[in-house]
C-alpha cells in the first residue's frame, strides 16, 4: 500500500492484567485537510495537527454509545489567535 494512501485511526491497547490502556492516533490525512482548506503557515500548522491528534486521543477514551463529547480551546496571542476542536464519540 502507498503510504500516501494509508487512512488516518485511533489504536487502543488493552492490558487487563496490568490495569493499561495505551491509544495511539494517526491524523496526517486530516491535518493535511485540514491545512489545505486554511491555508495555514508552517507555524499555524504545528499547534493545528497537535489539537487535531489531542481531540481524536481524548474522543477514543469516551464510552461506547454514549452522548460525551470533548471540547478542546487554544488560545493564542499572535498571529495564530487559537483553535478549538471539538469531537464526539462518533466523530461528530
Amino acid at each position: 500500500m502507498d503510504k500516501n494512501n494509508k487512512q488516518d485511526m485511533i489504536s487502543r491497547v488493552l492490558c487487563h492484567e496490568l490495569n493499561l490502556r495505551a491509544y495511539t492516533v494517526t491524523s496526517l490525512n486530516a491535518t493535511r485537510a485540514i491545512t489545505s482548506i486554511h491555508s495555514t503557515t508552517p507555524n499555524a500548522t504545528v499547534p493545528l495537527a497537535r489539537t487535531i491528534s489531542a481531540a481524536a486521543l481524548m474522543s477514543a477514551t469516551l464510552k461506547p454509545q454514549s452522548h460525551q463529547s470533548v471540547a478542546l480551546k487554544f488560545s493564542g496571542g499572535r498571529s495564530a489567535g487559537g483553535t478549538r476542536q471539538r469531537q464526539g464519540r462518533n466523530g461528530g
